[in-house]
């Protein structure tokens, strides 16, 4: 039976396999890329009219998959939600941007993914409100949102939920979410974001809440439930110590039950899994947040392809799977089979803090590894963001929009210092605005160079001209051929997918051209025509199908042979009587 199963499904594979290499050089030169935008809806989609024209930019640039945040890592959501009416955005109430934008991309046959901020929430919302145990803890028992800072102190905002717990948040709140977004709109996918910890703040801090203290330690067994007292000790049966591992040792201390929280957080993350060997068990905890993750990517889509058998799922990740699966639990090759296409952020953000050229090699290298990171196991798109490939236009404005408040208190030293970096900044542009803004560029040449002599009054009037600047700036103030160059890098690095962050970008920015030319061929998603070997999920789907064509025949040879058995009873009986 195996055999045969393992048959059908080599078969399978080839054929889809086969389909793909017809679509990428069959008639008419059909192109395998993918090509998707992130967006919120507050800048694209608020009313009818901005949604057309959004769908419509998105047609002329030959984009397949628009990602429309649906649920943000507040308590807002951004769908006419009947299960959760209290998270529903201001000023939404009476628009339903999700409904919308379905609309108007099906009808220029383009799909729509509906995107989620999976684990995070805000410390004032409905949920914390009636479930605060719910949250992910800290070592003191903290949430994120009190614990936790950004650089220099900045309040971090953000809530963090705890994957693990059953039953909590995942399968009491978020999976019922997506359930609920599954059954009543027409999308065709489900966008996974902030499916992690909170590592970018603190790796090792959650979570450490009364249920995973308890759960990892079940989850590993490192005790026996049958003898929960007992501590069985390691048999000295090989020379090293460590090597001993496989005696099944209890690890659970006795007096466990006594420790306070801080202690048994310590105990995972410096404690040893034998008496006197390294310190290890932080393997433990780690592995134990992978696989909640790993856990709820499957549940989830177990749940909702019961609704609809081919929704898709696609998942913003961090672009190491290696890395970000040691500092945030999210190791997205182990979660892959239930992706249909990952899209990691591979944010100039994310890089060293280099000079543009350098970082489109360092983006083409890294592309590679994407690649040969997610071989056999997932499509990728690979995630460029229009906001940090504009560090040095961007950063110019930014500080000298607050050159006139900062420039005020500085006196001597620290205002030529203060002066000088935003000198530095502005020579960085100064070339490029010369060419695409020749009388503001001489203008401002003037100004700056004379920025740490500049009255109160001066600095007012520069900080108007920056903020004009900022919020009207000239065709091309952010180069197209920054955008043009990164899409290539990914191109040259062996890439078939892209996706943007995001639409609003694109628009303020005036970078819609730039896709409308770079993708001027329609093309097809790669995860739509091809399998990847060993995707679970092509494989279930295969599988269900092969079942319900099996049903089919079933009951239609069952139909076949009750109507013969009729016919024949009729037969006979007419004959009974003739005769």
């Amino acid at each position: 039976m195996k055999r045969n199963q393992l048959f059908r499904l080599v078969l399978f594979s080839a054929f889809l396999s086969h389909q793909a290499a017809i679509c990428q050089s069959g008639p008419g030169g059909t192109i395998v890329e993918g090509r998707a935008v992130w967006t919120p809806p507050g800048s694209v989609a608020f009313n009818d009219s901005s949604t057309k024209v959004f769908v419509e930019h998105c047609k002329r640039a030959n984009i397949n998959v628009i990602v429309l945040l649906v649920e943000y890592t507040d308590k807002q959501v951004w769908y006419h939600s009947k299960k959760f009416p209290e998270s529903i955005a201001p000023g939404f109430k009476d628009f339903d941007p999700l409904a919308a934008v379905i609309r108007e991309a099906h009808k220029q046959g383009i799909r729509v993914h509906a995107w989620l901020c999976d684990f995070t929430q805000s410390a004032d919302g409905p949920i914390m409100q009636k479930h605060p145990e719910w949250a992910m803890r800290n070592p003191e028992g903290k949430i994120t949102s009190d614990a936790e800072f950004l650089g220099g102190r900045a309040p971090y905002d953000q809530n963090w939920m705890c994957p693990a717990r059953r039953p909590g948040y995942t399968d009491q709140w978020l999976i019922p979410m997506i359930e609920e977004i599954v059954s009543d709109y027409d999308v065709d996918g489900i966008h996974h974001d902030y499916v992690r910890y909170p590592g970018d703040v603190a790796p090792d801090s959650y979570c450490f809440c009364d249920y995973c203290l308890d759960e990892m330690l079940k989850y590993a067994h490192h005790f026996y439930e049958a003898y929960p007292d007992s501590v069985f000790p390691s048999i000295p049966v090989l020379p090293k110590p460590i090597a001993n591992w496989s005696t099944d040792v209890t690890v659970r201390p006795k007096d466990w039950d006594q420790w306070d929280r801080k202690k048994k957080a310590e105990f995972f993350l410096t404690g040893s899994f034998l008496k006197g060997g390294p310190s290890d068990l932080d393997y433990f905890f780690y592995t134990f947040r992978q696989d909640a993750i790993n856990r709820f990517a499957r549940e989830v889509w177990e749940r909702a392809s019961a609704i609809k058998p081919n929704i898709e799922f696609s998942a913003a990740v961090f672009k190491n799977p290696i890395m970000s699966g040691r500092f945030i639990g999210q190791r997205w090759t182990d979660f892959s089979p239930w992706i249909d296409v990952m899209m990691p952020m591979v944010y100039r953000s994310h890089f060293p803090a280099v000079d543009y050229d350098t970082f489109l090699k360092m983006l083409e290298e890294y592309t590679r590894y994407e690649y040969r990171w997610a071989k056999d196991r997932s499509h990728l798109s690979v995630g460029l963001d229009v906001h940090y490939i504009y560090n040095e236009e961007r950063l110019f404005l930014s500080d000298a929009l607050h050159a006139a408040d900062s420039l005020r208190d500085l006196h001597g030293m620290g205002r030529d210092r203060y002066a000088q970096r935003i000198q530095s900044r502005y020579s960085l542009v100064k070339d490029h605005l010369r060419q695409v803004a020749p009388e503001v560029e001489k203008k401002l040449t003037a100004d700056l160079l004379a920025l740490p002599s500049l009255t109160s009054e001066q600095l007012v009037l520069l900080q108007d001209a920056i903020a004009s600047l900022n919020a009207n700036p000239p065709e091309d103030y952010y180069p197209k051929e920054k955008l043009r160059r990164a899409i290539e890098a990914v191109r040259k690095g062996g890439g078939n997918g892209i996706v943007i962050f995001d639409a609003g970008g694109l628009t303020s920015r005036k970078l819609w051209p730039v896709l409308e030319e770079l993708f001027k061929q329609p093309s097809v998603e790669p995860y739509t025509v091809s399998s990847v070997t060993e995707m679970s999920i092509v494989q279930v789907r295969a599988q269900r199908e092969e079942l319900a064509s099996a049903h089919r025949k079933f009951w239609y040879l069952g139909g076949v042979a009750v109507f013969l058995l009729l016919a024949l009873v009729f037969a006979v009986s007419r004959k009974r009587r003739t005769t």
